[in-house]
């Protein structure tokens, strides 16, 4: 691969899904597209995952090149889609539970919450809540255990997850719409549970 002008060896990872001309690619411009994506997200952990996503995607060949663009230029291009979708995701991503009453659903079990008799509506709300998180699907439901409840950063919980960062947030915007969707009496009678003193 050495000499082999980057043009040629971007096509070959699109057209072919040749390895070695995406490692020639990834060593010459991951730092730089790293770098690119945590200037526009401020975010250097989520940069990373971020910047791999790009060579994945060119892995996959669902992109297309005909050879003529700059190889750089083509690859910021595909960051800024990177980009865009990660923060349509992130933008949509709703937060609809306190972190203390999570807090309480993390360390809470039902032995332990029905020995709560200072504040028994505290428990019942908190096994409530506990009880319709454990309806979700099961990646929606661990996304937002990681995230909430561990209090992962999203690469950690990602990394957790076995998903990209991308995938990761999908999967908490997933459960906490579901939680909202207005046919779901769940989601309802979770706000309500939640809004009570």
């Amino acid at each position: 691969m050495v000499g082999t002008p980057d043009h040629i060896l971007l096509r070959n990872v699109i057209w072919a899904g040749n390895k070695d001309s995406l490692a020639a690619l990834h060593a010459k411009y991951y730092l730089g597209i790293e770098r690119f994506i945590a200037s526009c997200i401020n975010s250097t952990q989520d940069a990373e995952d971020l910047a791999q996503n790009v060579f994945v995607e060119l892995l996959q060949g669902n992109c297309r090149y005909d050879g003529h663009y700059d190889p750089q230029a083509y690859l910021l291009g595909m960051a800024k889609n990177v980009i865009r979708r990660f923060n349509k995701i992130k933008k949509k991503q709703p937060i609809i539970l306190p972190l203390s009453l999570l807090e309480k659903i993390a360390g809470s079990s039902v032995a332990s919450s029905a020995d709560n008799v200072s504040n028994p509506n505290a428990s019942r709300q908190v096994l409530y809540a506990a009880e319709i998180i454990a309806k979700l699907a099961p990646k929606a439901r661990e996304a937002i255990r990681l995230k909430f409840i561990d209090g992962l950063s999203s690469k950690e919980a990602a990394r957790c997850a076995g998903c990209s960062t991308t995938v990761f947030y999908s999967r908490v915007y997933d459960g906490l719409s579901t939680l909202r969707r207005p046919d779901n009496s769940n989601g309802t009678q979770l706000e309500e549970a939640v809004a009570e003193p």
